[in-house]
């Protein structure tokens, strides 16, 4: 599913359901709020601040949320979403590659070990760290 509201509060994107949450579009915001925060940090594309999506939108209708370039495509035709599922295809096997590399050593190539740790927002997020080969948490908000 994808959500469309005209805004959408952090309270409200915590508890949003991630594995059936496709994505999600607001009128309001902006790319450095609190919410869009959120959103990333829970791996859900979403574009913000995009003033009357809301009644543009029909319940139902097929969308691309395209988070990575902040745009929103309504009723794609097929060659659009094709081009997009190469793209989530693509995302995938980049995500895979990134896995492969998370346990290998954190070392410059003059042989200095380098210490990795993440910043985070949620508690939950400290799996993805361990999982990505981080050694800790540099800061949490």
């Amino acid at each position: 599913m994808i959500i469309v509201a005209q805004d959408l509060s952090p309270a409200d994107t915590l508890q949003l359901q991630v594995e059936k949450t496709l994505g999600f579009v607001t009128d309001m915001g902006g790319k450095t709020s609190h919410t869009a925060i959120i959103t990333r940090s829970l791996d859900i594309p979403a574009v913000v601040g995009l003033e009357n999506v809301y009644q543009a939108v029909r319940s139902g209708e097929l969308m691309v949320v395209d988070g990575y370039a902040g745009k929103v495509i309504i009723d794609p035709d097929e060659e659009l979403l094709n081009h997009y599922y190469e793209r989530q295809y693509q995302l995938e096997n980049y995500r895979k590659e990134v896995a492969r590399c998370a346990e290998l050593p954190a070392e410059t190539e003059d042989g200095y070990t380098i210490k990795i740790q993440a910043n985070i927002e949620l508690l939950e997020e400290v799996v993805a760290v361990i999982d990505n080969g981080a050694e800790g948490v540099g800061l949490y908000r």
